[in-house]
């Protein structure tokens, strides 16, 4: 246990579960991003580990950022606590597991940015969806306003974010910001068999499909320009080979 964090496994498979307290009203704070930020360093380089799940313990993904730490403060706090949102921001995103998010209740403000940069999204019929920031005379951070406007289209996000309205999980699944919807109660089970899946894949395929992903999306040019660098390197791994032969050999690939 970090804080309002904890980590447990189910195989291959890493779950990160936020705790936001029996009452549900602990809120994402500078600890619980500090430890998020170390623990998403740590599996990133675990060979044991092939893709990882964010869930919220209880009634709530994430209600939401802690306030009260952005109260009255000079500078040079302001600008740690942004680099602190950058850095988790970067961490996710450029992630070479896949990241799935099991999201049941309420996703609020900084919940809604982490959700936004995960690569499948399982929400429960009941969650609800909402940015907050500008309401509260702030600027929506951890990336949203890049991330969001990736995942549903910038006149979306715009609505969603100048508007603070609040998307059920049917929606959010129409507009893109959610992959599936499950049953209330139900959205872990989806999405252990979404990581699973992801996990049966070759991981170096992976990461440079998902290094391509992000950094490709600056410009049409761009991504084939890293297509051309990073094909290459994933046509070079032993996971390339091994998927080759097992193709050839019409058996189950036996991968890194």
């Amino acid at each position: 246990m970090f804080g309002q964090l904890s980590l447990r496994r189910e195989g291959a498979v890493a779950i990160i579960e936020f705790d936001y307290g029996d009452d549900g009203r602990a809120l994402f704070g500078r600890l619980t991003a500090e430890a998020l930020l170390a623990m998403i360093g740590v599996l990133d380089v675990d060979q044991a580990c092939r893709a990882v799940i964010l869930v919220g313990r209880g009634a709530d993904f994430c209600p939401g950022g802690d306030c009260g730490e952005r109260g009255p403060s000079d500078l040079i706090d302001a600008r740690n606590r942004g680099r602190l949102a950058t850095d988790l921001f970067r961490a996710l995103s450029r992630a070479s597991k896949p990241i799935v998010a099991a999201v049941e209740g309420r996703v609020v403000g900084v919940g809604l940015s982490l959700v936004a940069l995960c690569d499948w999204v399982v929400a429960a019929t009941d969650a609800t969806f909402r940015s907050d920031a500008i309401q509260a005379g702030m600027l929506p951070d951890l990336g949203l306003l890049w991330s969001l406007s990736q995942r549903v289209g910038m006149a979306r996000a715009r609505q969603a974010m100048l508007s603070g309205m609040v998307i059920g999980g049917e929606e959010g699944r129409r507009i893109g910001i959610a992959t599936e919807v499950a049953p209330s109660g139900e959205a872990l089970a989806l999405a252990l068999t979404a990581a699973y899946r992801y996990g049966a894949l070759p991981p170096v395929g992976v990461a440079l499909a998902k290094a391509a992903l992000f950094n490709g999306t600056r410009s049409f040019d761009r991504a084939t320009r890293l297509e051309l660098d990073l094909g290459p390197l994933a046509r070079q791994s032993a996971d390339h080979g091994e998927a080759i032969a097992a193709f050839l050999e019409k058996r189950p690939p036996s991968l890194t």
